[in-house]
């Protein structure tokens, strides 16, 4: 009687062992394949990075107008020599409408300063061949490249929290494959830039629809710090402030107004896991991301 207890026993005791190694391979896998499509997608957008250099030549021939005008302002511009001085839009050396010869720069700012950045660390001098019109360019591709490799995991992320694991991987996969997003990551322009920042704003909104305590204000900095940068790649990068908007409007409807049959994840959210606080403490949140893009917009 004693064997045959412990012989039930340790069989019920294996099935949540049983569970757990399920799980792990699962997770494994998932890993896995998260993996090869970012190491896919890399490589469909680093390849051929040089696609308009000839044999003969040393650099890029800048086929592309956009990307051939930031090459140039970039090399127009220069570092100021003070943080007052950045700040100083009047006088700055760093504003394209300083320079003497722009008359109109209707990019952002963030991937002309931000590659410029790149492209003097990686020089021997500020104003050497690493800064220059040659060589600009160059250092903007990959870190453009970079940015759209990247976005592929904020793809991930969000498919993953909106509808599971499988579905993340799903997408993940055909940005990975998309054909315009590859071409774009090839040339260093604004739209990859703004792609990232918009994606990671879809992403936090997400997560911030049913967030509770000191996350869901870090959520809201974090929501107003990506809506300031997408603003500063492309102007109209403020469209996506509707994101925020309407994870405001879920997160009100699904806690105080559950007639609305509002559901999360296919699922009518519990009360007790209902977002805690009133409509105001959201709208405080709200009101702090706009303040927080506001400022980082300007810096």
């Amino acid at each position: 009687m004693t064997e045959r207890t412990t012989g039930a026993s340790g069989r019920a005791a294996g099935w949540p062992r049983g569970l757990v190694r399920v799980k792990e391979l699962a997770w494994r896998r998932e890993t896995a394949a998260l993996v090869a499509i970012v190491v896919l997608g890399a490589a469909l957008r680093f390849h051929g990075l040089g696609w308009d250099q000839p044999p003969e030549s040393d650099r890029p021939l800048q086929m592309h107008p956009d990307e051939r005008f930031l090459s140039l302002v970039s090399n127009r511009i220069d570092w100021p020599a003070s943080l007052g001085g950045y700040f100083d839009t009047a006088t700055s050396p760093l504003n394209p409408y300083n320079d003497g010869e722009t008359n109109s720069y209707v990019y952002g700012t963030l991937p002309l300063f931000l590659v410029k950045a790149v492209a003097t660390v990686a020089g021997d001098d500020p104003s050497g061949p690493g800064n220059s019109y040659d060589s600009t360019v160059v250092w903007g591709r990959r870190v453009t490249a970079l940015f759209d490799t990247a976005t592929l995991l904020l793809v991930f992320a969000a498919g993953w929290r909106l509808f599971g694991s499988r579905a993340g991987l799903l997408a993940a996969l055909l940005y990975a494959l998309a054909v315009l997003p590859t071409q774009l990551a090839h040339f260093w322009t604004a739209d990859p830039y703004l792609t990232f920042f918009a994606t990671l704003t879809l992403l936090l909104s997400i997560l911030w629809v049913r967030s509770a305590g000191a996350a869901s204000w870090w959520l809201a900095i974090g929501i107003g710090t990506a809506i300031g940068l997408a603003v500063a790649c492309k102007v109209n990068g403020a469209i996506f402030a509707v994101l925020p908007v309407a994870a405001f409007g879920l997160r009100v409807g699904m806690r105080d107004f559950p007639r609305l049959g509002l559901l999360w994840r296919g699922e009518a959210p519990r009360e007790q896991d209902a977002p805690p606080w009133s409509w105001a403490n959201d709208f405080s949140m709200l009101c702090l991301a706009g303040a927080v893009s506001l400022v980082v917009f300007r810096v």
